[in-house]
């Protein structure tokens, strides 16, 4: 087949100062998403109570945890999760460092607040076992997008998972300053 039949075309696309050409074919939008994505970051900020009642929260970026805190149950342990509601990020520009990190979250206090304020509202019947996503949106700074992924272990009510999600909002900046540098060491 020759250029420009439906199945194989030249894309020229572009990655830092790199120009890279790939050919299309049937596993090329696979092949694009990854180029693409290639120096995308994500971040998330999770939030998770445990069945023993304690909670853990902190930030995870690139699949790495940067920032903890843990907060001891005071039931027998059992580390299954009860709930969990995680706050993602997804873009080029967002920051590295644990310091930088915290700063942006603080930042980005007013528009995590709004979406978890619509996500509450929009939970009347409650949360089944599969989880519940609130889609994906753009945040004012450019290139950068949010999504909020919230589940329950148990059926909650409505009400119940509202209430988790207001009280992050209302938590939201005393959480992120609590958070501490992860040290893989200290943890193993």
């Amino acid at each position: 087949m020759g250029l420009g039949s439906s199945r194989e075309a030249i894309w020229q696309l572009e990655s830092d100062n790199d120009d890279r050409r790939i050919a299309f074919s049937s596993c090329a939008t696979y092949a694009v998403y990854a180029i693409e994505t290639e120096h995308m970051k994500t971040m998330t900020v999770y939030h998770q109570k445990r069945q023993d009642g304690a909670v853990r929260s902190g930030v995870d970026l690139n699949g790495e945890r940067v920032l903890e805190r843990f907060v001891s149950g005071r039931r027998e342990p059992d580390s299954s999760l009860e709930w969990f509601v995680d706050v993602r990020f997804r873009g080029k520009a967002l920051p590295t460092t644990p310091g930088a990190i915290r700063r942006w979250l603080l930042e980005q206090a007013e528009e995590v607040a709004a979406a978890l304020d619509q996500m509450a509202d929009g939970l009347r019947a409650g949360v089944d076992e599969s989880g519940l996503r609130r889609p994906e949106t753009r945040l004012s700074e450019k290139g950068l997008s949010m999504e909020i992924v919230c589940s329950t272990v148990k059926r909650l009510t409505g009400r119940d998972i509202a209430r988790v999600l207001r009280g992050l909002k209302r938590s939201w900046k005393g959480l992120i300053e609590s958070l501490h540098p992860f040290d893989a060491q200290l943890a193993a």
